[in-house]
């Protein structure tokens, strides 16, 4: 079984891939990291961003109403 990573640490995985320039699996590889796994997260973590700021954008709103 693997180290289990927080959230920031698979943001930066996440970013780190991008700037690589490899595809998810070669990077994945590389890093002996879950293919399936580094996907999900990767996911949850853009929903959650994506939950976020829709929250923040109605709470701005109902402030200012």
């Amino acid at each position: 079984m693997g180290k289990v990573k927080s959230q920031q640490q698979w943001q930066q995985i996440l970013a780190d891939q991008k700037a690589s320039g490899l595809t998810v699996v070669d990077y994945c590889r590389q890093h002996q990291l879950s293919t399936s796994n580094f996907y999900l997260r990767r996911k949850q973590l853009a929903t959650a961003e994506y939950t976020f700021i829709c929250c923040s954008a109605v709470d701005f709103f109902i402030c200012f109403a």
